[in-house]
């Protein structure tokens, strides 16, 4: 491996968490962690950006650093529709919400109201949860189909988690029927003229949030300057986009994938896909695949370790 990759100045790293540096809805592994509070000791600051809720990402992440460490982390929840730090007694504050009041209330009833015109055209039975452990513990052998519903306030997500042939729904797989939920979702929005959109998260998500949100807005509004930056550890000075390094699993731009939006809004800065890159996707010329034995989160870590001992050189 060359350790050309590991030659980055970068002061501020914005990550992905959902397979780059974890699977999804595991805790980071423990030595990852201590590799990026190794970065952090060093100078580092970390900018983590996900389309799960600020919960998911305190019990999985957060709560697994230490104390000094999440003073050097920002983190942008529901694709970054709110940001969050940890303030001066250590507790988690909001620094960015990208929508107003009145807005969220409207967001709500209306995303109900489409919620459960899905369960009607779908013969869906909803579980209001958020974790894939009370999903599964909440389910009952009566059930025709059950969808797990996740409101986070500013984002709504519908998981689909069990297979449909567990539930008499015949041969459809999970995927075929989530893109058929998609395409209705999307053509009831439009139809009904409101300003939200639907999008695909992950393998088994739909994402209901406000049009124009993405992962990139928060960065787009955050790093214009740097003192809106709103890290409880004070000093964050960067003077170019080589001090900031970009990590994620899914750039395509197309089809357009979760992380290709903190590319967009960072062109100049070094982004590392830690997916091997698809013969059939098309990514932006900055991206650069990782090229290490192992992808995703075990991608990554191998990266860090690497990153963390050139760095001691």
């Amino acid at each position: 491996m060359t350790q050309a990759i590991y030659e980055c100045n970068a002061r501020i790293v914005v990550s992905d968490i959902d397979d780059t540096l974890a699977p999804p809805f595991k805790p980071v592994p423990s030595e990852t962690l201590r590799l990026i509070e190794r970065l952090i000791e060093d100078g580092g600051y970390f900018f983590l950006s996900t389309g799960q809720g600020i919960e998911n990402v305190r019990t999985r992440v957060l709560d697994l650093l230490s104390e000094s460490a999440r003073k050097s982390v920002l983190v942008s929840v529901c694709n970054g529709a709110e940001v969050y730090s940890f303030g001066d007694r250590g507790e988690l504050e909001r620094v960015f919400l990208a929508w107003e009041t009145d807005e969220l209330t409207r967001f709500s009833v209306e995303i109900a109201g489409l919620i459960e015109v899905i369960k009607k055209e779908f013969d869906f039975d909803l579980i209001y949860c958020s974790s894939p452990e009370e999903f599964h513990s909440s389910i009952r052998s009566n059930l025709f189909y059950p969808v797990m519903v996740d409101d986070r306030e500013s984002q709504v997500t519908i998981e689909f988690l069990s297979q449909p042939e567990e539930f008499s729904r015949g041969s459809e797989c999970v995927e075929v029927l989530r893109q058929r939920v998609f395409d209705f979702c999307c053509e009831y929005l439009r139809i009904e003229g409101l300003p939200y959109e639907a999008i695909l998260g992950g393998t088994t998500a739909i994402d209901f949030q406000k049009k124009g949100t993405n992962k990139g807005l928060p960065i787009s509004k955050l790093f214009a300057k740097c003192e809106n930056l709103h890290f409880s550890k004070s000093g964050v000075k960067y003077e170019s986009a080589d001090q900031i390094e970009v990590w994620g699993d899914s750039f395509s731009i197309d089809p357009l994938g979760g992380d290709c939006a903190l590319n967009l809004a960072l062109p100049d800065s070094k982004c590392i896909s830690f997916r091997k890159f698809q013969q059939s996707h098309k990514y932006a010329p900055g991206v650069v695949e990782w090229q290490g034995e192992y992808e995703l989160s075990e991608g990554l870590y191998e990266y860090l370790d690497g990153k963390v001992a050139h760095r001691r050189l």
